[in-house]
């Protein structure tokens, strides 16, 4: 009883919280209890698309390179954005760009800690 009686009222202040958070995302601000985490995934070597993301990426955001996105890992403007930068394994190595990535102290990621990545993030947002 008294179990169920501490769950229910977890649960109240979970929606409370969470409908707070929604009214301040709504007015534009921020919510109390943390920032608002995006994970930017990369998937173009076009130089235009960090460009456009540097407009809006916030210093919490993480940022992961997949695919051609890889070939972002020469630009100089990426770690000017976050210190949060990650990239699949797998693409960086079949692009030949291991050294690049290191140089950069950039974290290579598998595909269970990419899925990871995305349940630690509020919002993903792929960048074409």
């Amino acid at each position: 009883s008294t179990r169920k009686e501490s769950s229910a009222a977890s649960d109240v202040y979970k929606r409370q919280s969470l409908r707070r958070s929604v009214r301040q995302l709504a007015s534009g601000r921020r919510p109390l209890h943390g920032a608002l985490m995006i994970l930017h995934q990369i998937l173009s070597g076009k130089t235009q698309t960090l460009t456009d993301l540097s407009t809006v990426i916030n210093p919490h955001d993480g940022l992961i390179l997949i695919g051609d996105g890889c070939y972002q890992i020469s630009n100089r403007k990426l770690t000017a954005m976050t210190s949060n930068i990650f990239a699949r394994t797998q693409d960086v190595d079949c692009r030949g760009l291991a050294n690049l990535a290191q140089e950069i102290d950039l974290k290579l990621i598998n595909d269970a800690e990419w899925v990871g990545l995305t349940l630690r993030f509020n919002k993903v947002v792929s960048w074409k």
